[in-house]
């Protein structure tokens, strides 16, 4: 309750602050790791640079063909809801401070300071993303799907926000990123875990870019906390898990590698990753692995090589070249479609196979406004239990309404 106040008690008195100030450029540097609707925040006048931003994502989901023994949730949900203080200090320094309201178990997002006052090196501290995948990194304001692959979810349990320190370098071509992370906030234990990210873009242009990136990730789970647990779900409420490993008890550590890649040409795109993940148990250690590959086709002409940031080694949000308005037209329209697949099967071990290919269709209202419909089929499982079985061509639908400043 505390948590879900806060956006509010931080929202009044800048609100008001607004009102007296004026609009200036955005304070946050471009390397830094936050959302790229920075850009669309509102800066507010204060003895320091000061920015106010958030988000509203609303979903509507509905399951097709999902028979019993598993039953989805149907209905509409309240994604997220996030407030954000941004801004910089003494000029070298730079701060975020995000909470959501849509989520009681981890209300605390991005909590950072950073210090950019090497070239071309930035250093974090706080509760921040650590560098590992570019579908992680990417914000989920910029993401061309509602949600993301089905292989995030062998990812997101090991390489999440946690409470760490993160460097960033970026020089010419290339940009790096590593970092040593504890838990996430408001988890105590002694678990620990390194990240490292390297990308080369041989191709960085205005209608052109070619993205290639390697990752690893190392984590030592808090032996006293609860037990590893990999899997799925069909939607952010559905309750409905395809792919399902159960609490792994005795993990020692766990190992993730793989690579990543987009080219963008134009209106065109293209992207790709792989994960290999190395769950150490001792003599019961089993190896999964997970992939997605997508594409995206924006028909008014916009190009996500124009949202590129070599600096910080992700696409932020498309833009549309004119705002809709009534009458007048506007905006912009994109299609996209991924198939992505997630093995949690390894010799007697048998947490399951699935892939589920997603088509969606994003209208871009103005630099603040989407709207997002997805539709995903669970292409292929491996049948091993009733669940599986069942779920083998279940249709999912997700409408999302989006605002962020």
């Amino acid at each position: 309750m505390r948590f879900a106040l806060l956006p509010l008690a931080l929202a009044l008195p800048l609100v008001a602050a607004a009102r007296a100030g004026h609009v200036s450029e955005d304070s946050v540097p471009a390397g830094s790791p936050v959302d790229a609707t920075e850009r669309n925040a509102v800066p507010v006048q204060t003895p320091f640079e000061l920015t106010l931003g958030g988000r509203l994502h609303v979903h509507v989901s509905r399951h097709r063909g999902d028979d019993p023994p598993a039953r989805a949730t149907d209905g509409a949900d309240l994604r997220r809801a996030r407030i954000k203080l941004s801004g910089r200090l003494d000029g070298d320094w730079s701060f975020t401070a995000e909470v959501d309201a849509a989520d009681p178990d981890q209300p605390v997002r991005d909590f950072w300071l950073r210090y950019d006052g090497f070239d071309g090196i930035g250093i974090t501290a706080g509760h921040v993303k650590q560098p590992y995948s570019l579908a992680l990194e990417t914000s989920s304001n910029d993401l061309p799907f509602v949600e993301r692959g089905i292989d995030a979810a062998l990812i997101a349990p090991f390489v999440d926000r946690a409470v760490g320190v993160r460097i960033d370098l970026s020089r010419g071509r290339w940009f790096a990123a590593a970092g040593v992370y504890g838990e996430r906030a408001g988890e105590s234990g002694s678990g620990w875990g390194t990240t490292a990210r390297f990308v080369y873009a041989p191709v960085a242009e205005t209608s052109r870019v070619v993205h290639l990136a390697v990752r690893a990730a190392y984590r030592e789970p808090d032996a006293a906390a609860e037990p590893v647990r990999i899997r799925d779900e069909t939607t952010d409420f559905s309750s409905l898990h395809i792919v399902d490993t159960g609490p792994l008890a005795d993990v020692e550590r766990v190992v993730l590698v793989g690579p990543e890649a987009a080219l963008v040409s134009g209106p065109f795109s293209l992207f790709a990753e792989y994960t290999l993940a190395d769950v150490d148990r001792g003599a019961s250690s089993a190896s999964f692995d997970a992939w997605h590959i997508g594409a995206a086709w924006t028909i008014g002409g916009e190009s996500r090589a124009d949202a590129y940031s070599l600096e910080s080694g992700k696409f932020q949000r498309l833009q549309p070249t004119r705002a809709f308005s009534r009458g007048a037209g506007g905006g912009t329209w994109e299609l996209v479609a991924r198939y992505a697949s997630l093995d949690l099967n390894d010799g007697a071990f048998v947490g399951g196979d699935e892939e589920r290919l997603t088509l969606g269709a994003n209208w871009y209202v103005n630099r603040h406004v989407r709207t997002m419909l997805d539709w995903s089929r669970i292409v292929d499982t491996d049948e091993s239990n009733a669940v599986r079985a069942a779920a083998v061509g279940l249709d999912v639908i997700t409408l999302r309404a989006e605002l962020s400043f």
